[in-house]
C-alpha cells in the first residue's frame, strides 16, 4: 500500500498525469494489480479517482504519503551518510527499509541528521 502511495506522490510531484498505466510502469507491476490496489485505496480515503483512469491523493492519503516519503528519504540520507553507502544502493536499500522503521527510530534518525530538509537526490523532504 504505501509502496502505491508514494508512486502517485512521486508522479504526480512531477507534473505527469497519475494514471493507473503510470503507476503500473513507475512500480513494474501488472494494470490488473494497480486497479486491485487502488480500490483499496479509494476505500481507505486515500486515494479519490477522477476522470481518464487517473487519481488522486486525498488530504489524508497526501499526509500518509508524505510520512512515507519523509521515511524513505531519511532512511537513505543515513545510508549515505553514516554507513557510506553508494548513491544508487541507498535508494533501493531504503526501499525495504523504510517499512520497517517505527516513528520513534524515524526521529532519532532525524536528529541525528540535524533536521535535514532534502535527500540524497537533491529532492525537497
Amino acid at each position: 500500500m504505501e509502496d502505491y502511495l508514494r508512486a502517485v506522490f512521486m508522479l504526480s510531484g512531477r507534473g505527469e498525469a497519475t494514471t493507473t498505466s503510470a503507476v503500473a510502469v513507475h512500480l513494474a507491476v501488472a494494470a490488473p494489480s494497480v486497479s486491485a490496489m487502488v480500490k483499496r485505496l479509494v476505500a481507505h480515503d486515500l486515494l479519490g479517482r477522477i476522470p481518464g483512469h487517473q487519481v488522486t491523493l486525498t488530504e489524508h492519503g497526501r499526509r500518509h504519503a508524505l510520512d512515507v516519503v519523509r521515511r524513505h528519504r531519511l532512511v537513505e540520507e543515513l545510508l549515505v551518510r553514516a554507513l557510506d553507502v553508494p548513491r544508487h544502493e541507498a535508494d533501493v536499500e531504503a526501499d525495504a527499509l523504510a517499512h520497517a522503521v517505527s516513528q520513534r527510530l524515524v526521529r532519532r534518525i532525524d536528529a541525528y541528521l540535524g533536521s535535514p530538509t532534502g535527500c540524497v537526490r537533491g529532492q525537497r523532504s
